[in-house]
């Protein structure tokens, strides 16, 4: 049934990398309900400021269609699963489907693969509804706030941000200029400067206690190998304290960002565009 409150709203997908892990897509879901329940609110505040402070009857109230989707490791490709979800927006009276890429790097999945995936459910709805695409997840200016406060506030302390690394340099960069922001050495998975290496500087610059802050949404197979390789490094430097932090996580911050840049419409200046 079709909803008059539905026609000038949006609905949210959420498009995350996918994982093997079965606690990644619980992650996931998790974070898919708080997003629900923030723009719920926000509704509700908004709906009350123009009512001069009466109550929106829930009746009226929009539903806040949030779903999610893999780029990889999911049962069909990306564009059918994004045909799948706008036609079930439409069906309910939507007439738009906003997408948020949930990755922090700007690299070939951002840049290419997630783009391409939707041009090719645009031709396939053939603008029975409109898809928006908005900035990745990483570009959000309130990210480094939250991740500053995942570091200890200790000024001796040596920091790295660790990431996954990109093939393209251009979203290393933008990596490294974050790190520098929040005190830390940038450091890369799947590129160089390694953990290892950056590790091997701090030592070498004095450093007796190092914490290694995981530039992850949530806990996979590669968190998982950093645990490992931390372990390892530790052992090569018994005489320092290497302390491995969390992933970013299922949290009600992450929830608040997340619905923050898909109401702004893709309004907000990401941090690659910020000087």
């Amino acid at each position: 049934m079709i909803n008059d409150s539905t026609k000038s709203a949006s609905a949210y997908l959420l498009v995350t990398h996918g994982s093997r892990n079965p606690h990644y897509q619980i992650a996931v879901e998790k974070v898919a309900q708080m997003v629900r329940q923030q723009l719920k609110l926000k509704y509700v505040s908004d709906g009350e400021q123009k009512n001069d402070g009466s109550a929106v009857a829930a009746s009226k109230m929009p539903r806040h269609l949030v779903g999610t989707s893999s780029l990889e490791l999911a049962s069909e490709p990306l564009h059918k699963s994004i045909e799948d979800f706008a036609y079930r927006a439409r069906a309910i009276g939507y007439q738009q489907v906003i997408i948020l890429p949930l990755f922090l790097l700007n690299g070939v999945h951002v840049q290419e693969d997630i783009p391409t995936q939707v041009k090719l459910a645009k031709q396939t709805l053939d603008n029975s509804i409109q898809l928006r695409l908005l900035p990745y997840l990483g570009s959000h200016p309130d990210l480094p706030r939250v991740l500053a406060q995942k570091f200890p506030s200790l000024p001796s302390l040596g920091k790295i941000l660790l990431s996954h690394g990109s093939r393209l340099s251009h979203a290393n960069q933008s990596m490294e200029k974050l790190a520098s922001k929040l005190g830390a050495a940038a450091a890369f998975w799947a590129t160089k400067p390694s953990l290892d290496e950056q590790v091997e500087f701090l030592v070498a610059t004095g450093n007796q206690e190092i914490v290694i802050l995981p530039f992850f949404l949530f806990s996979g197979g590669i968190t998982e190998a950093i645990a490992s390789q931390v372990q390892e490094i530790q052992a090569k430097f018994p005489n320092q304290k290497i302390i491995l932090g969390q992933s970013l996580g299922v949290s009600e911050e992450l929830g608040a960002i997340i619905a923050s840049a898909l109401m702004s419409n893709s309004t907000f200046v990401s941090l690659d565009k910020q000087k």
